[in-house]
């Protein structure tokens, strides 16, 4: 446990230093270059075909997608009877949200395309949706990053840990590529996200090793 939680601090402080240096460069327009120069590079590798299959990713990351998936997931585990894993969810799940929520008012970014507002199953509220960090790949990182580490906690066959952690991983980069192309995000606000939504997952996975670890010290 001790060697394990050591590893999460390390990844957490990884996380928010590269989250950090990703805010910083967003801020400062003199550095906006690189937003434009990734977004050329992936624009000029990308034909017709590669384009449409990795736009079709950015569907996993809606809201609505990660509501329903989310909350099909949590059942299970209330079924289950695993309250310690339903809790680890949903605090992990909900403090993403708002955590993702808050950071965009505090920097509000503007997009690099149209001025959009927030929906959700088609009804739109008055509340611009701002850039940085996005949402869609903020949303879409800490719902499969939870599931690699479920299947790696269950300890699955290796085959199909290695498998489903693969595809997990495609479907986070594909959301993230398809939020670039689709010209609806910067290049920081997707590394901005996953960097965030890294650090979130580790420290509420800490908080909840340390309060769950006198009562339950196998758990977790």
């Amino acid at each position: 446990m001790k060697r394990n939680n050591t590893l999460l601090y390390v990844f957490a402080v990884i996380s928010l230093t590269l989250f950090v240096t990703t805010t910083t460069l967003s801020i400062y327009t003199e550095y906006l270059w690189l937003d434009d120069w990734v977004g050329d590079q992936i624009s000029s590798i990308a034909n017709p075909t590669i384009i449409m299959v990795i736009e079709s990713f950015s569907i996993f990351g809606s809201i609505e997608a990660i509501f329903l998936l989310s909350s099909l997931t949590l059942l299970i585990f209330v079924f289950q009877k695993d309250w310690i894993t339903s809790f680890f969810f949903a605090g992990l799940s909900l403090g993403g949200i708002v955590l993702n929520y808050v950071l965009k008012f505090i920097f509000q970014r503007t997009r690099p395309g149209e001025e959009r507002v927030i929906a959700f199953f088609g009804h739109e509220f008055e509340l611009a949706s701002y850039s940085f960090p996005s949402g869609h790949t903020m949303r879409v990182t800490i719902f499969f990053i939870f599931l690699i580490y479920l299947i790696w906690r269950l300890r699955l066959n290796k085959g199909i840990t290695i498998a489903l952690t693969s595809l997990f991983i495609i479907i986070i980069t594909g959301v993230s590529l398809s939020r670039i192309i689709l010209e609806a995000h910067y290049f920081t606000d997707i590394i901005g996200a996953i960097s965030s939504s890294l650090f979130w997952f580790s420290a509420w996975l800490l908080l909840i090793r340390y309060t769950i670890a006198k009562r339950h010290p196998h758990s977790y």
